[in-house]
This record gives structure tokens, C-alpha cells and sequence, in this order.
């Protein structure tokens, strides 16, 4: 358990400290564009490259969230009681998709990666 803890919540500050970063430069950008508005300085020539700078933020951002959201999945899911949910349908007599779906609405706690349930740690 002491192991889940360590590597779960390191990966997250490193997580949190990319989304630290990632809202550094955002912010930085927008003062940077917005003095450039106020100069009335043409922008035009460089509305492609504006673009591509938030979009690639936002693209990292979206990878530190999805990243994020997995580091906590796994780690909610290592302070499960019974973290199988081949053995949770069994005790319910529930078919693992339904078993699954109601750990999901008691608990938040998805039992997919990449879409596939996860049954004892092997694709479902």
C-alpha cells in the first residue's frame, strides 16, 4: 500500500506542478497579447502562431487532467476494502458490468483503462 501511496501521489504533485506551469505560461501569454492590442499593433500575420501557442497549452492540459484522473482512480481504488470487482459481482450475483457500475455511481472509482474493465489486473 505504502507503495500505490508514494508513486500515486509523486506523480500527481508532478502533475500539479506541470498544471502550475502550463497556467504560468497562459497567463504570461495573455499580458503579452493583451499589451499588444493596447499598442494597436497589427496582429494578423500572427494569428496562426497564437493559435498554435494555446492550442498546444490546451493540449497539454487535457493530457495533465486525463494523467491526473488516473493517478487518483488508482489510487481510490488501492484504499478499496475488496478492489476486485470479479469478486464484488460474485458476492452481489451481478454481472461484472453491473457490479462495476455501481461501484462506479457509490464510489466514483472506474475499474476501465484505455475503455477495457479491468479484471484482476488483466484487460477484460
Amino acid at each position: 500500500m505504502n507503495d500505490i501511496r508514494n508513486n500515486q501521489i509523486g506523480g500527481i504533485i508532478d502533475l500539479l506542478d506541470g498544471m502550475d506551469t502550463v497556467t504560468d505560461k497562459v497567463a504570461a501569454f495573455s499580458a503579452m497579447l493583451e499589451r499588444s492590442l493596447e499598442s494597436g499593433e497589427e496582429l494578423r500575420m500572427h494569428s496562426f502562431g497564437i493559435s498554435e501557442i494555446l492550442d498546444e497549452q490546451c493540449r497539454s492540459l487535457r493530457e495533465i487532467e486525463n494523467e491526473l484522473r488516473s493517478k487518483i482512480n488508482a489510487f481510490a481504488k488501492g484504499k478499496l476494502a475488496i478492489n476486485n470487482i470479479s469478486e464484488v459481482a460474485r458476492a452481489a450475483g451481478l454481472p461484472i458490468h453491473k457490479a462495476e457500475l455501481c461501484l462506479f455511481l457509490a464510489t466514483g472509482i472506474s475499474f476501465r483503462e484505455a475503455g477495457k474493465l479491468q479484471l484482476d489486473g488483466a484487460n477484460a
